[in-house]
């Protein structure tokens, strides 16, 4: 029963270690998601995001110019992603551990 516990035990450190890897790339990423305007056959990009209450909606230039900002905001969506993938698998190794403890003692007493 110990190398089960061990086992789970790693693959919640593995986790939690990957969290914080993917938290610290969302940082370096632009928050919020992208507009596209056509005017006159010429498309321009508008980063559209959230401070408090307000929506912000920031001119970032021609289509053709922004290739970057449109990748990094992609990686993000990905990011948040799998973020929430991480966290649910956080929380349901967590609960395998609650049970396990729960089983384990009645099993060895």
């Amino acid at each position: 029963m110990n190398n089960i516990k061990e086992v789970i035990k790693e693959e919640k450190n593995k986790n939690i270690k990957l969290l914080d890897k993917y938290l610290k790339l969302k940082e370096k990423t632009p928050k919020g998601s992208l507009e596209i305007k056509e005017i006159k056959g010429e498309k321009y990009i508008y980063l559209k995001y959230r401070e408090k209450e307000k929506i912000i909606s920031k001119y970032c230039g021609k289509e053709k110019e922004n290739l970057e900002l449109i990748e990094n905001v992609q990686r993000r969506k990905h990011i948040d992603k799998m973020i929430k993938r991480i966290k649910r698998e956080i929380d349901y190794i967590e609960r395998i551990e609650k049970y396990a403890n729960i089983s384990w003692k009645w099993c060895w007493s």
